[in-house]
């Protein structure tokens, strides 16, 4: 490959397999070939990445849809990441290091935990959470005792550096896929009580009508990353909020959190004012998966707005409930050619039951 461009070898290296790839990276580790200056290499990374996480995203665009992991090319972009932590300019190393260890997290979580495999070892991210910077004069229980929303105004980045990392390795503990020791186990009891702060914190700012609208719309934002059942009920308030973006916020929470008790009041969601309520309403039921939400989706798919005509359709095709049938076909005259694709799409996801 000598001799080619920076764009040049870009290109010839996004046509070539995983294992080619991996080969011209080992040569340039080992000091037997040199990339051209200005290589780009974060683009080698991201695409790598996304190989990686969805080997069909050429073809499908679906990159929600699953599709199993590809160690290869997952080896090759962590094995990029890595180079760029090592070989590039120091400020690198940081943003590399980090993309490299999520990755790893990600596909661990997918594919399950080896000890001692150079992907699928749980190794490396431990030692990354103990290497977190300002971890040495931090305890746990001095996380246990702090409250995030205080942190961030006080714009902590080793705190928040600290509670990213960690949050990965409960994610693989729930998971079963991190055996944790001692130590470990302490921080990550610290998280627990540290959620609990940063829920009822949350809660309360939510729930305070008088507090500034962006404050109260990030605090719906901030309790999607809680994973938290006791969140529901706070959230069920919050649907006809006179603030119509913690209300779309809250519908759209609503359904991935998969509870159950959210049916009705998002059914009650589907005739609010508010396009984005409506349309947030409709997602959700589709992803909750209750036929009760059947009658109402056939009906939404009569909605003033495209946008929520189109989403209905998809929802009821996530549902696949034959009675959509003849409504969705009506469908597929509509005005927009937004809502006749996504008729067709699920009239194809009826057609399969």
């Amino acid at each position: 490959m000598s001799g080619l461009s920076a764009d040049q070898l870009l290109d010839q290296l996004l046509n070539q397999s995983a294992k080619q790839v991996q080969a011209w990276l080992n040569r340039v580790n080992e000091g037997h070939a040199q990339a051209p200056e200005g290589f780009n290499w974060i683009l080698l990374a991201e695409i790598a990445t996304r190989q990686a996480k969805w080997p069909q995203w050429m073809e499908s665009l679906m990159e929600d849809e699953y599709q199993e992991p590809n160690l290869a090319w997952a080896e090759v972009a962590i094995a990029i990441y890595d180079h760029m932590a090592q070989h590039e300019h120091p400020s690198f190393r940081p943003p590399a290091t980090e993309k490299s260890m999520l990755l790893r997290a990600w596909i661990i979580e997918r594919m399950g935990s080896v000890p001692g495999h150079p992907i699928l070892g749980t190794e490396p991210l431990v030692r990354w959470f103990f290497e977190t910077p300002g971890i040495a004069h931090s305890t746990p229980y001095s996380l246990r005792n702090t409250h995030s929303l205080k942190v961030a105004r006080q714009e902590s980045w080793e705190f928040r550096e600290l509670e990213q990392r960690l949050r990965i390795l409960a994610r693989l503990v729930k998971k079963q896929q991190l055996n944790s020791d001692t130590e470990l186990n302490e921080w990550l009891l610290s998280l627990e009580k540290l959620d609990e702060n940063t829920r009822i914190e949350l809660i309360h700012l939510l729930r305070n009508k008088n507090a500034a609208s962006k404050k109260r719309q990030w605090a719906v934002y901030e309790l999607g990353g809680l994973h938290d059942p006791t969140i529901i009920e706070p959230l069920l308030e919050v649907l006809n909020d006179e603030d119509k973006v913690v209300a779309q916020r809250a519908a759209g929470l609503l359904g991935k959190l998969g509870d159950q008790k959210a049916i009705e009041p998002l059914i009650m969601a589907l005739n609010d004012s508010a396009e984005e309520v409506r349309r947030y309403a409709s997602i959700s039921l589709g992803a909750l998966g209750d036929k009760n939400a059947v009658l109402p989706l056939m009906a939404a798919l009569k909605d003033p707005s495209p946008a929520v005509r189109a989403v209905a359709a998809a929802a009821l095709g996530r549902l696949g409930d034959l009675r959509a049938l003849e409504p969705l076909i009506s469908a597929l005259q509509d005005t927009e050619s937004g809502v006749r694709q996504e008729a067709v799409q699920a009239l194809g996801k009826l057609g399969a039951k």
